[in-house]
C-alpha cells in the first residue's frame, strides 16, 4: 500500500508541473487572472462531476462544515495564489527551476508543519533537503557559468 501511495504522490507532483505549464500558456494568451479563473472553474466542475458520479451526489452537512476550523477553509485562496504565482513565474524561468523551487517550498513547509505538529524531523529528511537544495544551487551556478 505504501508503494501505491508513493506512486500517487509522484503522480500528483508531476501534475503540479504539468498544470503550471499549461496554466502559464493560457495565461500568456488570455491573461493571468483569466487563466486562474478558468483553472478554478474547470477544477470545480470536474470535482463536482466526479463527486456526483462516484458518490451519487453532493451532501452539504452544515453541522460538519461548522466544525471545520476557519483557517482550513483558506485552501481555495491558497490555490488561487499558487495558480497566479505559477502563471507569473513559469514563463520567466526554466520549468526545471520552477519545479525544484516549488519542491523546496513544499519540503520546507512540510518540515515546518511536521515540527509544529509535534512530529520528529529525522536527520535523513534534513540531509535529503540539503542535498536537493545544494543540487539546485549547483545547477544555478553551472547555468550562470554558461551565460558568461
Amino acid at each position: 500500500m505504501v508503494v501505491l501511495y508513493g506512486l500517487l504522490a509522484v503522480l500528483a507532483g508531476a501534475m503540479v508541473t504539468v498544470s503550471s505549464t499549461l496554466n502559464a500558456q493560457v495565461g500568456r494568451k488570455h491573461g493571468i487572472y483569466t487563466a486562474t479563473l478558468f483553472n478554478n472553474m474547470l477544477g470545480t466542475i470536474v470535482s463536482g462531476t466526479i463527486i456526483i458520479l462516484l458518490f451519487g451526489g453532493i451532501e452539504f452537512d452544515t453541522v460538519g462544515i461548522q466544525r471545520i476550523p476557519t483557517w482550513a477553509l483558506l485552501g481555495g485562496l491558497v490555490a488561487i495564489i499558487i495558480v497566479v504565482g505559477s502563471n507569473i513565474i513559469v514563463p520567466q524561468i526554466p520549468i526545471t527551476y520552477t519545479s525544484l523551487l516549488i519542491f523546496i517550498g513544499q519540503f520546507t513547509i512540510g518540515l515546518l508543519m511536521d515540527y509544529l505538529g509535534g512530529n520528529e524531523i529525522s536527520m535523513g529528511k534534513l540531509i535529503g533537503f540539503l542535498l536537493v537544495l545544494m543540487g539546485l544551487l549547483y545547477n544555478f551556478y553551472v547555468d550562470t557559468l554558461k551565460e558568461i
